[in-house]
C-alpha cells in the first residue's frame, strides 16, 4: 500500500455580510473623523481671515460664526474627496495595527473581496453629495453671499436667470432699483418686457414698465424705449424714449451671476439653457455641473488610487511615508484638475472630458498599481 503527498490547498473564502459591514463601519468611522479634522482646519483658517475682514465693518462676532458654517456644505463638498484618500490610508493603518487585516488575509479573502465594503462605502457619499449636500451646499452659499454683499456692497448684484427672466439690483447713492425682465438678449444688454422697481430707502416709489431697455455703455446709461411710468395716487404716464443713469456695465453683468457652487444639480441644466438663450458664456457651469455628477466616479477613484498605496507603505512599515505619500497624492490630484479643467473652459478639450477623466486616470492608476504591487 502506498502513501501520497498531497501538497496543502488554500481554499479562497467568500467575504459574509458581518464582515463586510464591520469594514464598512470602520470604513466609515475613519472617513468621518478625517472629515472633521479637515473641516475644523479649514473652518478656523477661513474664520480668522473672515473675521479680519469684517472687523472694518463693524460686524459682530455671532455674524462672523454664521457666514463661517454658512460655507461649512460647499467646503465639506470641496474636502471629500481628500477625506476619502486620507480616510483610507487611516482605516488600513488601523486596521494593520490591530492585525485585522493580517487575520483577513490569512483566512483566504482576497484584497479584491475585503476592498468592496469601503468601495460601495464611496458610492453611497459620492451620491449623497449630488442628492442632498450639493442642494444645501447651494442654499447656504447663496444666504452667504446675501450676508457678504450686506457688508460688502456692489453697485450690481442679485442677477438672477430662470426661465430666460432676468432680475437684476442696481443701487444708488440715495435709491435703489430692482428690475426685471422676461426676455434678453445680445449679452443681457437688450432686455424686453421690463419693469422696474424704484425704492427709496425701503420706500416704494414708482414704476416704470417698459417695451424695451438698451445698455448704452458709451454713455452708462439705460435707453428705455415705449414705457409706461405708475406712481402710487397719480394717473398713469405715457414715456416715449427715456435714458437712465446706471452703474450697471457688460462685465458687471456677467461678474454678477450667480456663481457656480450656488446652483443645485436641479437647477442647473434650466440656468444653462437661460444663459445660452441670452448669449452668456456657460462653459464655467457646464463644467460644474459635469463636476457634480462625477462625484461617485470621484470618490472611487480616490480610494482605488489611495489604496495600493496604503497596503504598501503599511506592510513596509512607514506611517510616516503614507501621511507624506497621502499629502503629495492630494495635491498632485489637485493641480491636475485644475489644469485640466483649464484647458475644458478654454474650449480646447471637451467639458465632460476634462469634468470627468482626472476620476477616470486616478481609478486607472490605482488599478494598475494594485497589480503591479500583486495585492490580490
Amino acid at each position: 500500500m502506498s502513501n501520497t503527498a498531497t501538497a496543502p490547498q488554500t481554499s479562497k473564502r467568500f467575504l459574509s455580510f458581518t464582515l463586510s459591514l464591520y469594514l464598512a463601519k470602520r470604513f466609515l468611522g475613519s472617513i468621518f473623523a478625517t472629515t472633521l479634522a479637515l473641516v475644523m482646519v479649514i473652518l478656523l483658517a477661513d474664520g480668522v481671515e473672515l473675521a479680519r475682514r469684517l472687523a472694518e465693518r463693524n460686524a459682530s462676532g455671532e455674524e462672523v460664526l454664521l457666514m463661517t458654517f454658512l460655507k461649512m456644505p460647499d467646503m465639506l463638498l470641496q474636502l471629500t474627496p481628500f477625506a476619502i484618500m486620507l480616510g483610507t490610508m487611516l482605516c488600513f493603518t488601523s486596521l494593520a495595527k490591530s492585525h485585522e487585516l493580517t487575520t483577513i488575509r490569512a483566512s483566504g479573502i482576497s484584497a479584491w473581496q475585503f476592498l468592496i465594503p469601503p468601495a460601495f462605502i464611496c458610492i453611497c457619499i459620492g451620491t449623497f453629495n449630488i442628492l442632498a449636500l450639493n442642494p444645501i451646499s447651494s442654499a447656504t452659499l447663496k444666504m452667504y453671499e446675501r450676508k457678504s454683499a450686506e457688508y460688502f456692497p456692489n453697485q450690481t448684484k442679485g442677477l438672477v436667470v430662470e426661465g430666460g427672466s432676468i432680475w437684476l439690483k442696481q443701487i444708488e447713492p440715495d435709491a435703489e432699483i430692482i428690475i426685471h425682465a422676461k426676455r434678453l438678449e445680445n449679452l443681457g444688454l437688450d432686455l424686453y418686457d421690463a419693469s422696474l422697481f424704484h425704492f427709496s430707502k425701503g420706500v416704494y416709489i414708482e414704476r416704470l414698465t417698459a417695451e424695451s431697455m438698451h445698455l448704452d455703455s458709451e454713455k452708462s446709461a439705460w435707453r428705455i424705449l415705449n414705457g409706461t411710468l405708475l406712481r402710487p395716487n397719480m394717473k398713469s404716464e405715457y414715456i416715449d424714449e427715456l435714458e437712465l443713469p446706471t452703474t450697471i456695465t457688460k462685465e458687471k453683468l456677467k461678474d454678477s451671476f450667480n456663481s457656480p457652487n450656488s446652483l443645485s444639480v436641479w437647477a442647473m441644466p434650466d440656468f444653462i439653457s437661460s444663459l445660452k438663450e441670452a448669449g452668456f458664456p456657460s462653459l464655467e457651469y457646464e463644467m460644474q455641473f459635469h463636476r457634480i455628477l462625477a462625484y461617485p466616479a470621484l470618490a472611487l477613484a480616490m480610494f482605488i488610487l489611495a489604496v495600493p498605496f496604503s497596503l504598501r507603505m503599511l506592510r513596509q512599515g512607514g506611517i510616516g511615508k503614507l501621511l507624506l505619500t497621502g499629502l503629495l497624492l492630494g495635491f498632485a490630484f489637485y493641480l491636475f484638475t485644475n489644469i485640466i479643467a483649464g484647458y475644458g473652459l478654454q474650449g480646447q478639450i471637451p467639458l465632460a472630458l476634462a469634468a470627468w477623466s482626472p476620476a477616470c486616470i486616478a481609478a486607472l492608476v490605482g488599478l494598475a498599481l494594485l497589480l503591479h504591487f500583486r495585492e490580490e
